[in-house]
């Protein structure tokens, strides 16, 4: 069961690391385009 967990846990840490970096490029682009 913990096993279960700790997969969940990591699947959603990786997640967060790609919506950040998503949102990272979202504002350099809109930056740039301004």
């Amino acid at each position: 069961m913990s096993a279960e967990i700790a997969r969940l846990k990591r699947q959603l840490a990786e997640r967060d690391e790609e919506l950040a970096i998503l949102q990272k490029a979202a504002t350099y682009f809109a930056k740039r385009l301004k």
